[in-house]
């Protein structure tokens, strides 16, 4: 049963690494694009194919709940919240 629980524990800890490493992964991609995207014209990558555009979007999936950044960054924080509860 000792070995259950340290597999266990590995697991969490292995889903809580991955819980923070998506959180950071997320930051970095929106800062980087935000560096090289932000007031300029669109970055074409396959002519005719694949182009990238700055928008911003201040609420959740096409605009839902536009403008309520407050709201979101709350429910967004309360997820993060269940997800560790969750794995603990």
């Amino acid at each position: 049963m000792t070995s259950d629980k340290k597999i266990s524990f590995k697991m969490r800890l292995l889903s809580l690494l991955a819980v923070i490493l998506l959180l950071v992964t997320d930051q970095a991609i929106k800062y980087i694009v935000d560096l090289k995207l932000k007031g300029r014209p669109a970055v074409v990558v396959i002519k005719n194919v694949l182009q990238f555009n700055y928008l911003e979007n201040d609420g959740a999936m096409m605009g839902f709940m536009d403008g309520k950044t407050a709201v979101m960054t709350v429910l967004a924080v309360m997820c993060v919240i269940a997800m560790v509860a969750v794995i603990f």
